[in-house]
């Protein structure tokens, strides 16, 4: 069996259109960080879902989030968040923690 190397990319027909789905890892920790499957968001994304990986909470929000002001997201699978976007608008959600944590990312263009 083979190690699954981050990030994936595979291809879907949806309503007769191709669509790009991407999965990968993001370490967030007391820098904040743009949540996207890879080094940046897909272009005219139209879903993001993720959850964190481990046992401290994650908090997201506008560049320039912190703890205080963020939105808290808790770890585990069944807290998983997945936010639908206008494909024409760009929409970017940061997030930050007070421990480092893994958050599983998946984007769909």
């Amino acid at each position: 069996m083979s190690d699954i190397i981050y990030p994936i990319e595979f291809y879907r027909e949806f309503k007769n259109k191709t669509r790009n789905i991407v999965f990968g890892d993001k370490t967030v920790g007391i820098t904040e960080v743009e949540l996207c499957a890879n080094v940046t968001p897909l272009t005219n994304r139209i879903r993001l879902k993720f959850y964190i990986e481990g046992d401290y909470p994650v908090y997201i929000g506008n560049s320039g989030v912190d703890t205080a002001s963020g939105y808290v997201i808790l770890p585990g699978r069944e807290n998983e968040e997945e936010f639908i976007f206008d494909p024409e608008e760009i929409v970017n959600i940061y997030a930050i923690a007070e421990n480092e944590v893994t958050v599983k990312i998946s984007e769909e263009a």
